[in-house]
C-alpha cells in the first residue's frame, strides 16, 4: 500500500497510532469536515476505494478548499480473515492512491463486519476565509456550469437490473475517477459566486438548495443539460 502523506501539523496519525488522530491546523484558516459512505458499486475493492475517496474529496473541493487529511470507514463482508485482510488492503490502497494525488494524509479509520462491502471517508480541508465557496452565494444572472456529466446514479441503477451496457459503465467509472481539484481552482480564479457537489439529491435537488436563499429561478432544457451547456438564472416574480 502506498505510504501515507506526512504533514508537520499532524501530531499523531498512522505514523504514531493512538486512540485518536491529533491535528494542529494553522492559524487564520477555516477547518472543514465532511463524511461520505456508501455500499460498493463495483466488485473491484481497489477501484471502489478510489471512487470512495474521490467522492468524499469532492465535498472539500466544492467549498473551494484544499484537502488536508482523512479517516477511512470500511465495512467488510463476512469471510475468512485472510480474505477480509486482502479486501481491506485493496480498499485502503485505492483510497491512498487518490489521497496522495491531492497531498491529503490518511490518519486512521475504523473497520467493521457486515452483510455487504461498503466504505467511505471522513475528510478534513483547509481554506482561506475569503476563498470559501458556499451554496448560498448565487446571484441572478449567473451561469450554471457542470464540471462533469450527470447520470451516474441512473446508470448504476440500470446496471443492477442488467439493463446497462458495459461501455456505459466503463465511461461512468472513468468520470468518477476524475478529480474536481482543477475545476475548483478554475472556478475560484474566475469569481464563482456559489458552488455545490451534485450527488444523491440530483441536479434538481441541489439547484433548489442553491436557488432558495437567492430568491432566483432557473430555466433550461434537457438538451442544454445533456450537452453540458450553461443555462441562465433569472429573478423570481
Amino acid at each position: 500500500m502506498p505510504a501515507p502523506v506526512q504533514k508537520d501539523d499532524i501530531v499523531t496519525g498512522l505514523n504514531s497510532p493512538d486512540d485518536t488522530a491529533v491535528l494542529a491546523p494553522p492559524a487564520g484558516k477555516l477547518w472543514l469536515q465532511s463524511v461520505d459512505y456508501f455500499r460498493a458499486l463495483v466488485d473491484d475493492p481497489y477501484l471502489f476505494g478510489q471512487i470512495a475517496a474521490n467522492h468524499a474529496l469532492n465535498d472539500i473541493f466544492a467549498m473551494g478548499a484544499e484537502p488536508h487529511s482523512a479517516l477511512a470507514l470500511v465495512t467488510l463482508p463476512h469471510a475468512a480473515p485472510r480474505l477480509q485482510e486482502e479486501t481491506l488492503f485493496q480498499i485502503l490502497s485505492g483510497m491512498q492512491t487518490m489521497l496522495i494525488q491531492q497531498q491529503a494524509a490518511l490518519i486512521g479509520g475504523h473497520s467493521s463486519e457486515g452483510a455487504e462491502l461498503a466504505c467511505g471517508l471522513s475528510v478534513n480541508g483547509l481554506v482561506e476565509p475569503d476563498q470559501l465557496l458556499r451554496k448560498t452565494g448565487l446571484q441572478c444572472g449567473d451561469q450554471l456550469i457542470l464540471t462533469k456529466p450527470l447520470g451516474s446514479g441512473v446508470l448504476f441503477a440500470a446496471d443492477m437490473r442488467r439493463l446497462a451496457k458495459g461501455r456505459w459503465i466503463d465511461a461512468a467509472l472513468a468520470v468518477m475517477l476524475q478529480s474536481n481539484a482543477a475545476a475548483s481552482r478554475i472556478l475560484q480564479q474566475h469569481g464563482t459566486h456559489a458552488c455545490t457537489d451534485i450527488t444523491g439529491f440530483g441536479l434538481a435537488g441541489h439547484l433548489l438548495e442553491t436557488l432558495r436563499p437567492a430568491c432566483c429561478s432557473y430555466r433550461t432544457d434537457c438538451t442544454a443539460i445533456t450537452g453540458r451547456c450553461p443555462g441562465s438564472l433569472s429573478a423570481r416574480h
